[in-house]
């Protein structure tokens, strides 16, 4: 959360919880040693879908950088360079 305060984007991430009513306030429902990692397809697919010809560099570049594994720590980016992660997306 701390991290997506400095990045400016809480505001819209609050707009979100405005319009949902969801509680409580925060984009982590997973203890940070809990050793989660992206549902493989799932990724793939995404990934697939920030790569097409429409979506801006910007929007692309942003999903890989500011998009977090549970650890709060590590990004897509990173995630995705670790040996053997690519083979398996």
């Amino acid at each position: 959360d701390d991290l997506i305060k400095q990045r400016g984007t809480w505001p819209r991430y609050e707009a979100m919880f405005d319009a949902s009513g969801l509680e409580p306030r925060t984009c982590w429902d997973w203890d940070v040693d809990s050793g989660l990692k992206p549902c493989a397809c799932y990724l793939r697919h995404c990934l697939l879908s920030s790569q097409r010809a429409d979506v801006p560099a910007v929007v692309r570049e942003s999903f890989l950088s500011d998009s977090f594994l549970v650890d709060r720590r590590t990004t897509l980016r990173e995630y995705l360079r670790l040996p053997g992660v690519e083979a398996r997306i």
